[in-house]
């Protein structure tokens, strides 16, 4: 089969393209077990963290995701943790059948095992999720299908699970109720004889009524700062944030990236080196949710925009910097909560939690793509060739992407 092989692991300056090889005789893998699938690969969606493998840079823990036992240091010889394609074959356990469009999630692609640079890959049948049967799934591109399950999954996952976004909407729309509700009783306490004056409060209060009637029916005011808003989990943390009512704040290190953010539905964009004097003018009292993109060793200082009872999610490396030195909980400021979140097995022993939702999640979202409901220039940057692998991580290496790079297999 065609792959593209990491062949020469080498940190910058080595040039990416003189890291990979490109073959066509690369042997196709077999089941390890009964409930292993392996997808034809029709497009990758490509991750800093495989810079990182490239590199030759050890992987952090959790990348190993599912296969924490399989753990090693070193990479394999194919990378890539994502993909999406065609059921090739399925193993009797495996709940899937021959045919099928999927999406992959292989988190131990790349790292345990070879990964999806290359026209066939492995994957676990708990990491694998089937694209919608309908004209929504089928419409689409691959390169468009393959900009949305990891990244649009994380960003859910960090925004709305680990950040609560929608149990704090849900939370102020009930205060909000709750005013609106005392207001009106004391409308219809007002004694019908008072003067013109008293008519004049009543009428002041009818308005008061009125505007928080226009909250709720609006949304109420939540704020979500991505930290790291050009990546492709940035770009869907804007997307669904904005979607479901929240004032979001982006950052970027380039200002020439600002308009692309506001386009992608960002209500302010900061620049990374004014961020620690301009968000305190625009939100004093913080922020409800941070996402903390960047890296683990941001945590200190998103925990310092955080709100009280705000929560800060760390889940991006795009510093390529996992660990956080020195750091003990003591730190965290007072009332404010610190989560991390990736699509792990969270649960007691090899349970998997919060993994229900994907399945209709992604039928949903990827309905409203082809509907026009997020716009695909803020969802694909641009597509590559697999035999083009090193201009695609070379691209993603100098941030020249606003949203997700894709590689098509042919």
């Amino acid at each position: 089969m065609a792959a593209m092989v990491l062949t020469s692991p080498s940190p910058l300056p080595t040039p990416p393209g003189d890291c990979f090889t490109y073959t066509a005789t690369y042997p196709r893998p077999t089941l390890p077990g009964p409930e292993w699938t392996l997808v034809r690969v029709h497009a990758c969606g490509l991750n800093r963290a495989e810079l990182r493998s490239r590199a030759g840079l050890p992987p952090g823990r959790p990348e190993f995701n599912i296969f924490q036992a399989e753990y090693h240091a070193d990479p394999p010889a194919v990378l890539g943790e994502e993909f999406v394609g065609v059921v090739d074959v399925a193993g009797p356990r495996s709940g899937f059948s021959p045919g099928e469009r999927v999406a992959g999630f292989i988190y131990g692609g790349g790292k345990a095992h070879d990964g999806s640079y290359a026209q066939f890959s492995l994957c676990h049948s708990r990491r694998l999720f089937r694209l919608p049967a309908s004209s929504a799934g089928q419409s689409l591109p691959w390169d468009v299908l393959a900009a949305i399950p990891m990244s649009m999954v994380t960003a859910y996952g960090c925004v709305v699970l680990a950040g609560g976004l929608e149990r704090r909407i849900a939370s102020q729309q009930q205060q909000q109720q709750q005013k609106q509700d005392q207001n009106q009783n004391q409308d219809q306490n007002q004694d019908q004889n008072q003067d013109q004056n008293q008519n004049q409060n009543q009428d002041e209060n009818q308005g008061q009524s009125a505007g928080g009637a226009a909250a709720i029916a609006g949304h109420p005011n939540v704020t979500v700062l991505v930290h790291g808003a050009t990546s492709s989990v940035g770009i869907w943390a804007i997307l669904l944030a904005k979607e479901r009512g929240a004032t979001v704040i982006a950052t970027t290190r380039a200002s020439s990236k600002a308009e692309r953010l506001k386009n992608c539905g960002a209500d302010h964009v900061v620049l990374e080196d004014e961020l620690d004097r301009d968000l305190p003018r625009l939100f004093p009292c913080g922020v409800d949710i941070v996402l903390e993109l960047v890296g683990p060793n941001q945590t200190l200082r998103s925990l310092g925009f955080a709100a009280r009872y705000g929560t800060v999610v760390v889940s991006g490396v795009l510093n390529l910097q996992w660990e956080l030195h020195g750091f003990n909980p003591v730190m965290i400021p007072p009332t404010r909560n610190l989560s991390f979140y990736t699509m792990t097995n969270s649960g007691p022993g090899g349970e998997d939690a919060e993994i229900d939702h994907i399945q209709p999640l992604l039928a949903e979202v990827i309905a409203k793509v082809e509907a026009g409901a997020y716009p695909l220039d803020c969802i694909l940057d641009r597509t590559f060739k697999l035999h083009e692998m090193g201009q695609a991580h070379e691209y993603m290496e100098q941030n020249k992407a606003v949203g997700k790079v894709v590689v098509t297999v042919p």
